[in-house]
């Protein structure tokens, strides 16, 4: 079932679901390959494997979030790579080369003044009164946060393109 569905999306399945969730199109047609003669329990965690599947593969967070007419502009993760000892060796792969009193783990942020002087610096204050500036950072923590506590933690507020891309 999971074959054909894949097979109708590259052969423009999509097109008949513009100005719909993607996810509806995927729930939609599971259902009527699937058929009413087999078990519809089976078929309920099928489709929750069809989701995480398809949201992994598209960068998404949920499926019913995305438009169909959206779907061509997914980028693909593929082909997927798997780390033998973890996914952090990924992390670990790209610090390669960053000295590590550059690095701080596990350090929680209280406020992060971006755009410091007009130098496209940061300034990261941190919930044990130190502070560090760097040209770059990386937050690591999940779009929901930022969008509930952004405008206590960005100074000066980030721009409303920025804030909007989290909802």
């Amino acid at each position: 079932v999971i074959n054909n569905i894949l097979k109708e999306v590259k052969s423009g399945g999509l097109q008949n679901y513009i100005g719909q969730a993607v996810g509806k199109f995927y729930v939609d047609r599971f259902k009527a390959l699937w058929g009413s003669v087999l078990d519809q329990s089976s078929m309920h965690a099928w489709i929750y494997y069809l989701h995480q599947m398809i949201c992994g593969r598209d960068g998404l967070s949920g499926w019913f979030k995305a438009s169909a007419q959206d779907a061509s502009n997914f980028k693909h993760m593929e082909p997927d790579y798997y780390w033998k000892t973890g996914a952090d060796q990924a992390v670990h792969y790209l610090l390669r080369g960053v000295p590590s009193e550059s690095v701080h783990l596990s350090t929680p942020v209280c406020r992060i003044f971006w755009d410091v002087n007009d130098n496209n610096e940061v300034l990261v204050v941190t919930a044990d009164g130190s502070s560090y500036r760097s040209g770059a950072l990386v937050l690591t923590i999940p779009p929901s946060v930022i969008k509930e506590t952004h405008s206590m933690l960005f100074t000066p507020n980030l721009p409303i393109e920025a804030i909007e891309a989290f909802e």
